[in-house]
């Protein structure tokens, strides 16, 4: 079943890190490291996150990609990013109380997980992540 990707947070050498729906639900997903082959895996672990939290991050994300879309049209310079920390005063605050908040829920489940980029995205520039959607196997 393929469900939404809400966000991507970290992307190196594949999806790693985000918030996406499991079972219509929306979770934390971080990707598992294997310190045998010394890279990361398509095994993801979950943790349940509620719609405070969720709220919070999609309006990270927003700026994010606000920023992002900016950039990528030659409009901002990379200094600028927000994740730097001490550029904008609000997606720190938020990144503040959404970690927070996953780090003090359960992982609940660990599953495997392709992602793939949605079709049909013009609006957005040469260079930024594409929404995606991921299928839990």
């Amino acid at each position: 079943m393929v469900e939404h990707v809400y966000m991507v947070w970290d992307l190196y050498d594949g999806v790693r890190s985000g918030i996406a729906d499991y079972e219509g639900n929306p979770h934390y997903f971080e990707s598992i490291y294997s310190e045998d082959s010394e890279e990361h895996t398509d095994e993801f672990r979950l943790t349940p996150v509620d719609q405070k939290t969720l709220k919070l991050a999609q309006e990270q994300w927003s700026i994010y990609r606000d920023w992002e879309k900016r950039f990528h049209s030659g409009l901002e310079p990379s200094e600028t990013h927000p994740g730097h920390g001490g550029v904008d005063a609000r997606y720190d605050q938020l990144e503040a109380r959404v970690q927070s908040s996953i780090e003090a829920g359960p992982v609940t489940k660990t599953v495997s997980g392709r992602f793939r980029a949605k079709e049909e995205q013009p609006d957005l520039p040469v260079g930024c992540l594409r929404d995606m959607e991921v299928e839990w196997l």
